[in-house]
């Protein structure tokens, strides 16, 4: 036998569908379709104006990462001209180094020997052996100079005087003690070649190697050297030792 409820159930269960019913209204209420339309409208919020705060921090971010760009960009361009100083600041580095080593293993250009004063002019005697006697006396005094210019009058006025090579020999000597080496061994070479045979042409032999050395020019010091010894073997004990103090000076082959 089914036993019957108890009478406060109905009661409750009206109760239970009256409370879900109230809580629902509100959400039915938004649902609801406007006022003189059937069509149902669903309402998903309300749309929020945006923030003038956060408009004016918008458009400083947008500002300032504009800025950044651009500072960046300069940046590269510095970096970039900056390695290019660098480049040619090393290349010019390079050029200076190249130029230093280059003057360090280049010898310095020899300074041109000074010109010598001309020779003064002298008054000679119009005889032979008294002109070269003046000029010989100048040359004595240590008047070089006057000497060299007496010498050179005398062989111009008196080409024909036994004294001519003997004359020509002492304008060399006047010549070579003015360290005029380029004139000095003009004037020896004239001996050797037109007064081969003359008393002072050994000597010549031997002033006109010093000269040569002095010049510079040592191959031509040692062959006129050589010449000397063959064609002189019986010359003065002092000219050769002079001869063979030029031949090692020279560093000329035994």
């Amino acid at each position: 036998m089914t036993r019957p409820l108890p009478k406060s159930v109905p009661i409750l269960a009206g109760a239970a569908i009256v409370l879900v019913t109230m809580a629902a209204l509100p959400a039915l209420a938004q649902q609801a379709p406007p006022a003189g339309t059937g069509a149902p409208v669903i309402q998903l919020g309300t749309a929020r104006a945006p923030d003038p705060a956060v408009a004016r921090l918008q458009t400083r971010i947008d500002d300032l990462e504009a800025q950044v760009r651009e500072a960046t960009d300069l940046v590269e361009r510095m970096q970039n001209e900056l390695r290019q100083t660098r480049a040619e600041i090393e290349r010019q580095g390079r050029t200076i180094d190249d130029l230093l080593r280059q003057q360090a293993t280049t010898p310095p250009p020899a300074e041109p020997a000074p010109e010598p004063p001309p020779a003064p002019q002298v008054s000679l005697p119009d005889q032979p052996d008294e002109a070269f006697a003046a000029a010989f006396a100048r040359l004595s005094a240590g008047d070089y100079a006057g000497a060299e210019g007496a010498f050179t009058q005398f062989i111009a006025r008196f080409p024909s005087s036994p004294r001519t090579a003997d004359a020509r020999f002492w304008l060399g000597e006047s010549q070579f003690v003015q360290e005029a080496w380029a004139d000095a061994a003009t004037t020896y070479l004239q001996i050797v070649q037109n007064h081969a045979t003359a008393t002072r042409a050994p000597d010549a032999h031997v002033r006109l190697a010093a000269s040569l050395r002095r010049l510079g020019q040592t191959a031509q010091a040692c062959t006129t050297l050589a010449s000397f010894r063959q064609r002189f073997p019986t010359a003065a004990p002092d000219l050769r030792q002079r001869a063979e103090a030029e031949r090692r000076a020279a560093a000329c082959p035994a």
